[in-house]
């Protein structure tokens, strides 16, 4: 890369591992060997996410406002989804592998159908910037988090908000459910991380 590497990730097989970086691109490394496989061109600014598809595929979003799906095999891209219209900062993929969701500075999330790389709904609701997206393990919720401080609980199959939890002081990042999908974990700029109540 010649710039700064902003997300990495293993394959699947754990043979390879990919990184994300301002120099808008994705590069797949061979991790036994170093090299590199394939350098994913096509991202216009800082590519911020990365993650795996199901059947050879990874999905990156990016500060140009798109979202791109590539193929492992051979380096090419194969769908462009277009639908934020400003820094993409976060992706993450449904458990089913048929859904992904993205958040950005647009302060929208969107869910999209990676069949037909549709958006399937766009969720309106913080203040400020997307930070972090996460799938709840069932698939039917989700959680976004924001510069706002908040998080937002979503139900994906009506498209609305269920609740939001206050409690963070400053830009709130990172976001994890629990295995059982009843808590949730947010860490936050404000130095804390939040154990939440997903029901209350």
């Amino acid at each position: 890369h010649k710039d700064r590497v902003r997300r990495v990730m293993f394959a699947p097989d754990g043979r390879t591992a990919f990184s994300a970086a301002s120099d808008s691109r994705v590069i797949e490394w061979d991790v036994e060997t170093g090299q590199n496989i394939h350098t994913y061109v096509g991202h216009l600014a800082t590519v911020y996410a990365v993650v795996n598809l199901p059947n050879n595929r990874i999905l990156s979003g990016s500060s140009d406002g798109t979202i791109r799906i590539w193929d492992t095999i051979n380096g090419a891209q194969i769908q462009r989804l277009d639908g934020h219209i400003n820094i993409v900062y976060t992706v993450a993929l449904s458990p089913d592998g048929r859904q992904a969701l993205s958040g950005g500075q647009d302060r929208q999330v969107i869910l999209w159908d990676l069949e037909t790389g549709q958006p399937i709904y766009t969720f309106s609701g913080h203040a400020d910037g997307i930070r972090g997206v996460a799938f709840s393990p069932d698939g039917k919720t989700a959680l976004s988090t924001s510069r706002d401080t908040t998080l937002i609980l979503w139900d994906l199959e009506t498209g609305q908000a269920i609740r939001t939890f206050n409690g963070h002081d400053d830009v709130v990042w990172g976001v994890a459910f629990s295995p059982d999908g009843k808590t949730a974990l947010s860490g936050s700029w404000d130095g804390t991380l939040i154990l939440w109540d997903i029901e209350t």
